[in-house]
């Protein structure tokens, strides 16, 4: 029960970030945090590197994977909720949360509020937000878990175990 009500505050923080960070941007400009670090007002019709951005059906396409990704994260994370360590669970919620973020910005703005501007001299990294960055760091994890072998995909074990097969884990 924990997890959902952890989702929940990511997207509100997710929102009242990106509604804040708005209206002060707009009102007052850029801001320099550090030489390499700026909080920039950015609108974005698409994805990452504005992908689909200048195309008529990018909106749509876009709030449609992030509603089926979310819906299919969050059902293998209730099929498998007892299988999971916490950190798979918390890197599951991060991603859910991420994509709900963005997702809400899409439906009701049509585009997506971006604020973090990373850059080094004239280089930009693409501007981001609150819900990217949940993103970026529920992936992470879940990378680190599977590479440091912590995280076990219960559906493909349980597969194998209905196959017969094994993985060294049951001798």
């Amino acid at each position: 029960m924990v997890y959902p009500i952890i989702v929940i505050l990511l997207v509100v923080i997710d929102q009242m970030l990106k509604y804040n960070f708005w209206h002060y941007l707009e009102i007052n400009g850029d801001l320099v945090i550090f030489p390499w670090l700026n909080l920039s007002l950015a609108f974005n019709t698409g994805a990452a590197w504005s992908f689909l951005a200048d195309t008529n059906f990018g909106i749509y396409l876009l709030s449609f994977c992030s509603l089926f990704c979310s819906a299919a994260l969050a059902c293998y994370f209730y099929c498998f909720r007892r299988q999971l360590d916490v950190p798979a669970k918390l890197g599951l919620a991060l991603i859910i949360a991420g994509s709900l973020g963005n997702l809400c910005d899409r439906v009701y703005l049509r585009k997506v509020v971006d604020f973090v501007d990373f850059h080094l001299g004239d280089w930009h990294f693409p501007t981001f937000n609150g819900a990217d960055s949940y993103i970026t760091l529920g992936i992470l994890l879940l990378l680190l878990l599977l590479l440091t072998g912590r995280l076990h995909l219960p559906l493909l074990y349980e597969n194998k175990k209905l196959t017969g097969e094994t993985d060294g884990r049951n001798k």
